[in-house]
């Protein structure tokens, strides 16, 4: 098994988009009010954004990840084994984080100060908003899936789909900014660490290497 700076070097490519994307939206969000990017990204509604971020949103779902992991398991499944222990442990520690911060969502911050375009068909909550599970999830997948596929035109693919995902709980008004950036903290620390200890482990064992139409 490769040291653990030699897993980090070869993934530098996505780690440096992560790393940009971190620290130009931290900045971002410590030099404006509370809710600003949330209240401008929100005052661009129309129908096509409405369901553009709404379909796009289950990307960051536990259903799709799931899926994906069931479609693994026709190739390798230790990419299936990995990709789920990465989506459950993840996405358990941010419900966790989300009942010990227990933060209000848009909703309810901007409840009497501020109208919001809310979709009539969603059901947007009012708490338990940091971190956000979906971009905890979407981010974490998106790691995943590129040290399956290197190529970096997919790796920036990922990373931009990630970011939708993003972007579409701060629309739909179910989560800050800065829930985004904390879920996709996490999302990308669990995966790391799970792939490169878990993963490896997997890696070693020849029967994971196989899949049920790969015997």
């Amino acid at each position: 098994m490769n040291s653990f700076i030699d897993y980090l070097k070869l993934n530098k490519y996505f780690l440096s988009l992560f790393l940009v994307y971190l620290l130009t939206t931290s900045i971002y969000i410590l030099s404006t009010p509370k809710g600003a990017f949330l209240l401008w990204l929100n005052s661009l509604n129309n129908s096509f954004l409405d369901y553009f971020f709404y379909y796009f949103t289950f990307v960051g779902d536990g259903l799709f990840v799931i899926a994906l992991a069931l479609i693994f398991t026709l190739f390798n499944y230790k990419n299936a084994i990995n990709l789920f222990t990465i989506y459950a442990i993840s996405g358990l520690l941010a419900q966790l984080l989300k009942v010990i911060f227990n933060t209000p969502r848009p909703k309810a911050y901007f409840e009497g100060i501020k109208t919001l375009h809310l979709l009539p068909w969603v059901n947007v909550y009012s708490t338990y908003s940091m971190p956000s599970g979906h971009t905890t999830t979407a981010f974490a997948l998106a790691f995943f899936l590129s040290t399956v596929i290197t190529n970096k035109i997919y790796q920036t693919m990922f990373f931009i789909l990630a970011i939708i995902v993003a972007l579409s709980r701060v629309y739909l008004c179910q989560h800050f900014p800065e829930d985004t950036i904390v879920g996709a903290f996490i999302g990308i620390s669990i995966a790391i660490i799970c792939d490169y200890y878990f993963g490896s482990y997997l890696t070693s064992k020849e029967k994971f290497s196989k899949g049920i139409l790969r015997k």
